[in-house]
């Protein structure tokens, strides 16, 4: 795909040709063919005690399908474990569990074969407790895959602590800067330190500044030490995030996708691991979901106006999302363009996603110092 910049506002775009023209060119060694896609295994509110879990899930299962098609997937939800089989899961590029996990051994036996062939997973929150009481019984999800042990102590209630990006380099983290607030959570404490498993790479842990953590429920320094909260087993395509319990319990609505970085870090993960290129660069390449390869995607700014059209001449649907999906603008093509006021915008990254009976298109965008990268 090929995405022509012409412009009014002084136009940098990252990886191009410069001519008379601005020209980026735009490629993929193995294009998207169709939307790539993600299951989210959650419980039902009956199965599921705990009023903060049901409140995240929640969120997560409305979330996700208002972000889907801006990032280039298709969400699905599912409260039927049993879909966690073979046959199920060999049509997803990802899946997650939202504040839960599976108990039958066929099942469990089923993730172990997803995750060892190369699939890739989230896991949130309680999907990884494990404790004396309450025990998993699952030793390869929670000594290897995991690696994090029994659970052994939690803050309360959920705050928003400051969280240092232990590798900024890590596709999950891209973007995210050496820090960022969580949103507010129930953190937990662990028995194994991560830090001492050469097959795990801890991405974000409580910054040491943030201590002392929770009112009731208490992390500190000294005491509970060194808290990891986002990490990754390298042997496999997944990421576990301990941010999943937002609310207390069901009064109000659970927050955490609201919370800019948090959703970013996710949107990473799903890209990461679903091997879809989330940034163009110098030297770099883009993958980009079309049903046509050859087909061109013409931006260009006219006044106040970004111009979008397809190299066909074809009508379609241009819809510009901000980072987080939420639709921004939209236009239907009137002689095979589509006309998106662009000036009163803020800067950010923003999606231009085109659609018809024929060809989806995303593209990501960056408005930046009166700029379009």
């Amino acid at each position: 795909m090929v995405v022509k910049a012409f412009r009014k506002w002084t136009i940098k775009i990252i990886v191009g040709v410069f001519t008379s023209l601005l020209v980026i060119s735009i490629t993929s060694a193995k294009p998207q063919t169709s939307p790539f896609k993600v299951l989210g295994f959650s419980t039902t509110p009956a199965n599921m005690a705990d009023g903060g879990h049901r409140s995240f899930a929640k969120e997560a299962n409305a979330w996700f399908p208002t972000v889907a098609a801006a990032n280039g997937f298709i969400y699905e939800n599912t409260t039927n474990w049993g879909d966690l089989n073979a046959t199920k899961l060999a049509n997803y590029k990802v899946i997650m569990f939202l504040d839960a996990f599976p108990w039958d051994a066929g099942q469990r036996t089923a993730f172990q074969n997803y995750m060892t062939n190369g699939g890739g997973f989230i896991g949130y929150h309680v999907s990884a407790f494990n404790n004396s009481i309450d025990p998993a019984n699952w030793d390869w999800y929670t000594k290897t895959f995991l690696a994090m042990g029994q659970f052994v102590s939690n803050t309360w209630p959920p705050s928003g602590p400051l969280l240092l990006v232990e590798d900024t380099t890590h596709p999950a983290m891209k973007g995210l800067g050496a820090s960022f607030k969580s949103p507010d959570n129930e953190f937990y404490s662990w028995q194994n330190d991560l830090r001492k498993n050469p097959d795990m790479k801890v991405l974000a842990s409580i910054d040491k500044s943030a201590y002392p953590v929770g009112t009731q429920g208490v992390f500190t320094w000294s005491g509970t030490g060194y808290v990891p909260v986002i990490w990754t087993n390298t042997k496999y395509k997944m990421v576990y995030s301990n941010i999943g319990h937002n609310r207390a319990d069901d009064v109000g609505v659970s927050t955490s996708f609201t919370n800019a970085s948090f959703a970013k870090f996710v949107l990473n993960t799903i890209k990461w691991e679903a091997g879809v290129t989330t940034e163009v660069e110098q030297g770099k390449t883009i993958s980009v979901v079309t049903e046509s390869p050859k087909q061109e995607l013409l931006v260009k700014t006219v006044g106040n106006d970004l111009e979008i059209s397809l190299s066909s001449h074809e009508q379609m649907n241009a819809t510009l999302c901000n980072a987080l999906g939420i639709t921004v603008a939209s236009a239907r093509s009137l002689n095979g363009i589509a006309r998106i006021e662009y000036d009163k915008l803020k800067q950010g990254i923003y999606f231009i996603r085109v659609k018809n009976a024929k060809t989806v298109i995303s593209q990501k965008i960056c408005l930046e110092n009166n700029t379009i990268k």
